[in-house]
């Protein structure tokens, strides 16, 4: 009985190891490694800027998310304020403000090394900002661009 326990924990471990080394013969793409790299640069530039009045405009941001939407890697920041503010102009800041952070011509070089010119345009076209303003008095009241 002590023999059949001891044989299923080896037998135990033994799986879980392979399953980690076929893990790591698993590649991923260059697709996913840059995805990844520009989701945990937004994880570090939203941890200095959460809660923090954006600069030029009445807002806070919420959140920041890369997204990919209608064949393009979207960087998603939504915003909070006073309902009386939310505006397309108001909007205009925030995403240029955002654009301050995330250059997408550098980005994409930073990204995604050894691409040909032609193909740093292609990922320039194929990135963008966006932006959600929320009314702070009712979340379904927002404003996008």
């Amino acid at each position: 009985m002590k023999k059949a326990i001891i044989f299923a924990l080896v037998l135990s471990f033994v799986t879980q190891a392979s399953i980690l080394d076929k893990l790591k013969d698993t590649p991923a793409t260059k697709y996913e490694l840059g995805k990844f790299k520009l989701e945990l640069f937004s994880f570090f530039v939203f941890s200095s800027l959460k809660d923090k009045n954006i600069r030029d405009s009445k807002f806070k941001y919420k959140s920041l998310n890369v997204v990919e939407k209608d064949k393009k890697l979207v960087i998603q920041a939504t915003a909070i304020g006073k309902s009386a503010f939310l505006s397309q102009e108001q909007c205009s800041i925030v995403k240029k403000n955002l654009g301050g952070y995330f250059d997408i011509n550098k980005i994409s070089h930073d990204l995604w090394d050894n691409l040909s010119e032609k193909e740093y345009n292609q990922v320039i076209n194929e990135m963008s900002h966006n932006v959600i303003l929320i009314a702070e008095e009712n979340e379904n009241f927002k404003i996008e661009c």
